[in-house]
């Protein structure tokens, strides 16, 4: 016979493992038949996107694709030329365990570009790139609260604090946008590069709902239709606004949101009158939401009967516990200089910041946090054959946040964003940027507690529920209830007689009198 209980139903979220690696993705570029013949390369460049991981056993997939972006001057023609294109690959990291349940994010950076001119006709590229996974367990449990109704039942019960999973969302999100040239911009011949800076994703809660907010900044270089074929630059900012319908979340949930690019593309579009002076913008986001709340949950630890032998179900739930949650600033401030052979620049179109986090190391109450911003000015130079040119740097910075309860075998969800970026000219070779970097920072302590998920009653009788006068010694760090279960009594019982109280632990080798 079943015995009734009241299940709480709960679903954690756990990191099981951060990998990352470092690798080369490969691609040869050809030159289209529309294309005349390359002669010396001005800018080769290339975004590593990310499209979707999938975790495969004891190996996560990662599903990308390389955006390349290449400004060239032909061999036998004057003015620029320019390709842009992309190639999708495929990459397996390796996981420290059996991860076919679990979700998984997955996020890469490219750290350098190579590339080597093979003939007029064909470029190879080498893109080194980190790729970082992360692994989460996704758990559904129910906990059993056994109803202690019947005096010949025994129930152990406990508390603890959990984080719990509230709501999770995984999607791609289709933006569109549509721009036109101001007045004093020639129309649009072609498109010769484009870029997009996502910035300030943010998430808040509602009741039932999740409101994402971002920024993407767009940039794009273009030839202007007219009889110098002038390359013109415009930039433009595109809210993101969304709202999700997540059942069961409320205000008082805690937001995490993942927002990366997976790509996008700029055309060109008639106005109304049929002149090329629009620019239809198309982007592709993966999105991950995942809210937490904090829950004091009840569970019942263990039971038995006094006179009837009961087949306990137990289950071992994992979870984690916030120990801080807090929200640091960052700014970073510095001089990137142009150097040779490079020209210097007259006009800085665009900076392009992407923030990676190298490092995290936590020393006593001190979250010591390191990266680097990959840097990429995109500026025009009257002096250049090509006029634009871009000049890519790295900046360093670190961060130092106290910790006011650090507990051992802690961990820290770093939620790194760019709020901010500003730009000036510093001197003729010199460009200052501003960078405000936000630095969300989640603390978190892995726990694990064994609870009853269910109790059946049997027919059988306890070998030792038998009436007499037992003295016992006790083991080491055994308790009262470890006892009384020992013997089919209960604790009041035993505490009573032997005077002692039953919250506390029992010495190695002290006399419990059992009597029944």
């Amino acid at each position: 016979m079943s015995i009734e209980c009241e299940t709480n139903n709960v679903r954690t979220n756990v990191l099981l493992a951060q990998q990352h690696m470092e690798t080369v993705l490969e691609n040869n570029i050809i030159v289209p038949d529309s294309k005349p013949d390359i002669g010396e390369v001005i800018v080769a460049d290339a975004t590593v996107l990310v499209n979707e991981a999938t975790p495969k056993g004891d190996v996560v997939s990662v599903n990308g694709t390389i955006k390349y972006s290449l400004l060239y001057l032909a061999e036998d023609e004057k003015g620029i030329q320019s390709m842009e294109g992309q190639a999708d690959f495929v990459q397996e990291v390796q996981s420290p365990e059996n991860n076919s349940q679990s979700s998984v994010w997955a996020e890469a950076n490219m750290e350098r570009l190579d590339y080597e001119l093979l003939n007029g006709r064909k470029i190879s590229l080498k893109c080194i790139t980190g790729i970082l996974v992360n692994v989460y367990a996704e758990n559904d449990y129910s906990i059993a609260g056994i109803e202690d109704t019947n005096d010949e039942l025994q129930t152990k019960s406990g508390k603890c604090n959990m984080l719990t999973l509230s709501g999770s969302y995984k999607n791609t999100l289709s933006i569109e946008e549509r721009i036109s040239l101001s007045d004093d911009k020639p129309f649009i011949k072609e498109i010769i590069r484009s870029d997009v800076n996502l910035y300030s994703p943010e998430c808040k809660v509602g009741t039932d709902t999740v409101y994402l907010s971002a920024i993407a900044e767009v940039g794009i270089f273009y030839l202007g239709e007219d009889l110098l074929d002038t390359v013109q630059y415009i930039r433009t900012k595109v809210e993101i606004n969304e709202e999700i319908e997540l059942i069961g979340v409320s205000t008082e949930d805690i937001c995490r949101v993942n927002m990366a690019l997976s790509n996008w593309k700029v055309t060109p579009s008639e106005d109304d009158d049929g002149e090329l002076t629009v620019f239809d913008i198309g982007m592709s986001i993966n999105v991950i939401v995942k809210t937490y709340r904090e829950k004091e949950i009840c569970y019942t630890k263990d039971m038995y009967s006094i006179n009837k032998v009961i087949n306990v179900s137990k289950n071992n739930v994992q979870y984690e516990n916030i120990t801080e949650n807090k929200k640091t600033t960052q700014p970073v401030n510095e001089i990137i200089k142009v150097n040779e052979p490079q020209p210097l620049p007259d006009e800085i179109c665009n900076v392009l910041f992407s923030p990676v986090l190298s490092q995290t190391n936590i020393e006593a109450d001190n979250l010591q946090m390191e990266g680097y911003i990959d840097c990429k000015v995109l500026y025009i130079s009257e002096n250049s054959p090509g006029k634009i040119n871009m000049n890519r740097s790295e900046i360093p910075f670190s961060s130092n946040m106290k910790l006011e309860k650090p507990v051992e075998n802690m961990r820290c969800n770093v939620d790194l964003k760019i709020a901010e970026a500003n730009w000036e000219m510093a001197s003729d070779d010199e460009v200052k940027v501003f960078v405000k970097l936000d630095m969300n920072v989640m603390s978190l302590k892995k726990e694990n507690v064994e609870v009853v998920t269910g109790a059946e009653e049997t027919d059988l009788i306890p070998e030792k529920a038998k009436k007499g006068v037992t003295l016992y010694y006790s083991n080491e760090k055994e308790e009262v209830w470890d006892v009384a279960k020992k013997y089919n009594t209960t604790i009041s019982n035993i505490s009573e007689l032997n005077g002692i109280n039953p919250e506390v632990p029992l010495n190695k080798g002290q006399k419990i009198l059992i009597v029944k």
